[in-house]
C-alpha cells in the first residue's frame, strides 16, 4: 500500500501520513509532481489515460507524474513514474522546476477528491515512440503535439484534454520564459 505524507492548508508537512485511498476520501492535502516533456523541435509529448483511471479517464493529458510517495522527493518521484508509465530513464539534472501550484478537484460525484501541492517541471529530451514501453493501466495512447495543437485543442467546448484552464496559462506562460 502506498503511503503519502500529508500537509496542511499552506503546503506544509503535518508529520502525518495516510494511504492514497485515504488521502483521496477525506480529501487530505498531499505533495505531487508534474512533468512535461518537450523534444528539441518544441513538440510536448503527450498520453491519453487509461479508460480505467478514476481521474479523468480517457482524457489527453501534457503532464506525467503523480503522488510524491511519503520521504520521496517531487523529482524521485516523477524519475520512477516516468520509468514506470513509458519506460524512460531520466536523472535528476534533466528536470527544471517550472512553476508549484496548489489543486483542489472532486470527481466521480464526490467519491475522489484530489487536494494536491503539485511541482511542475519541464524536461528536454529527444526519442522515438517505438522505444517506449507504455504502461497499459495508465496509458492508452502517445504522442507528439505543438503547443498551437494544445491550444487549439483545449480552447474547443468539447475537448479531449483534461480541463486545467488556469494551469494551462502557467504552464504555456512557464514553457515561453523558461524553455
Amino acid at each position: 500500500m502506498e503511503y503519502l505524507d500529508v500537509l496542511d492548508d499552506n503546503g506544509k508537512p503535518t508529520g502525518q501520513s495516510a494511504s492514497r485511498e485515504e488521502v483521496h476520501e477525506k480529501g487530505l492535502w498531499y505533495r505531487s509532481a508534474q512533468v512535461v516533456i518537450m523534444n528539441s523541435d518544441g513538440r510536448i509529448f503527450v498520453h491519453r489515460r487509461a479508460s480505467m483511471k478514476k481521474y479523468y479517464p480517457g482524457l489527453y493529458d501534457v503532464y506525467f507524474g503523480g503522488h510524491v510517495l511519503s520521504g520521496e522527493s517531487s523529482v524521485g518521484a516523477l524519475i520512477r513514474e516516468v520509468t514506470e508509465e513509458i519506460g524512460i530513464d531520466l536523472i535528476p539534472a534533466d528536470f527544471l522546476l517550472l512553476f508549484d501550484i496548489r489543486k483542489a478537484d472532486v470527481q466521480n460525484g464526490g467519491s475522489f477528491i484530489n487536494n494536491d501541492f503539485a511541482e511542475v517541471y519541464l524536461v528536454r529530451k529527444d526519442f522515438q515512440l517505438s522505444q517506449l514501453s507504455l504502461q497499459e493501466e495508465e496509458i492508452a495512447e502517445v504522442r507528439f503535439f505543438t503547443a498551437q495543437e494544445i491550444h487549439e485543442e483545449i480552447s474547443r467546448a468539447e475537448s479531449s484534454f483534461i480541463p486545467r484552464e488556469r494551469e494551462y496559462d502557467l504552464l504555456f506562460s512557464a514553457l515561453e520564459t523558461k524553455a
